[in-house]
């Protein structure tokens, strides 16, 4: 597993769980002291494609990594630049083919800097300074299963998509010496 304090991760339960709301509202807090890179990480499993949108160029092969320029549309990509993101990147990859995505994505980014990040899958591979969990009540054929992460995270938010559980969460967060911290309610 690689240790990085520098990525800041947010995973769900579902979507609009509030996962790019708090990922904005994290870029818009820093982005005047310190250069962000935005990062999605999308697991593709078999069938579920339609469910992960379309990046311009995107190939079917194993792994895919973008670079979303893109500062006008809706994509949660997109809302990162319009948040403040210097860069942002998608990775579409298959479980087996993560790792090597998520080292292609290291190549094309300056070492050491911030990263805030969506993605449930990478926590596999990587301990980031923080990883947050935003769980939203749905049906449970909907609601994907996260207890294996839910041990992992280091704050649990069961009403991510309350606007007022994300500020309570961005008022927590800080950066020392380049790396994420979050303070303790």
């Amino acid at each position: 597993m690689t240790n990085a304090p520098n990525i800041l991760m947010i995973a769900g339960n579902t979507r609009h769980a509030g996962k790019t709301t708090l990922a904005c509202g994290i870029i818009r807090k820093f982005r005047t002291h310190y250069p962000i890179i935005g990062l999605k990480v999308t697991n593709v499993k078999t069938g579920d494609e339609a469910f992960h949108g379309n990046h311009s160029g995107e190939a079917k092969t194993p792994w895919y990594v973008f670079e979303e320029t893109d500062h006008s549309g809706q994509k949660d990509t997109s809302q990162m630049l319009q948040s403040g993101a210097e860069r942002v990147f998608f990775i579409r990859a298959a479980e087996p083919s993560l790792k090597k995505a998520f080292n292609q994505f290291n190549k094309l980014i300056p070492p050491g800097c911030l990263i805030v990040c969506e993605s449930r899958s990478l926590r596999q591979l990587v301990k980031p300074g923080i990883f947050i969990i935003l769980l939203r009540d749905v049906e449970p054929v909907i609601a994907k299963d996260v207890s294996e992460y839910i041990v992992l995270a280091d704050e649990i938010c069961s009403h991510g998509y309350d606007p007022k559980e994300i500020d309570n969460i961005i008022s927590r967060i800080q950066v020392i010496d380049n790396q994420w911290y979050l303070n303790i309610k």
